[in-house]
């Protein structure tokens, strides 16, 4: 089974495709299952668009950090967590029992592993990117 767990829309900043658009690049690299996960907003349509195909969805949102951070919370319905702190943000994402992914870690701006020194967060997070198509890590 190929799953992509980061994949964004035309409703991130950093995303290109529409879902049609995604749906077809799906099929045609014999993907099964995509975590859509728009940056710090839930897609409360996706599952509408795609519901008639055999691509199966997991719902996520990347959230963006107080210091400008990814992290991406997998298997979440909401996306609205009260602060802004990677702490706050693992928690919120362990109390709507998602998994927690790393995404890009070294990415210069939106690292996780760029931005913070103290790395003990890691014991919390459940899934760590180690290819991303948008970076030359």
């Amino acid at each position: 089974m190929f799953v992509d767990l980061h994949c964004h829309t035309k409703k991130s900043y950093d995303g290109f495709t529409t879902y049609s658009e995604l749906l077809f690049a799906c099929k045609a690299k014999n993907i099964s299952a995509i975590g859509v996960t728009e940056h710090d907003v839930l897609d409360q349509y996706i599952d509408n668009y795609f519901k008639k195909s055999d691509l199966n969805i997991i719902k996520g949102c990347e959230f963006t950090t107080n210091l400008g951070a990814h992290i991406i919370g997998l298997f979440i319905d909401e996306a609205k967590p009260k602060d802004d702190r990677l702490m706050s943000i693992i928690d919120y994402i362990i109390s709507l029992n998602g998994l927690i992914l790393v995404p890009h870690p070294y990415k210069d701006n939106t690292g996780l592993l760029k931005i913070y020194s103290d790395y003990s967060f890691l014991e919390k997070c459940n899934l760590i990117e180690i290819v991303n198509g948008g970076t030359n890590e």
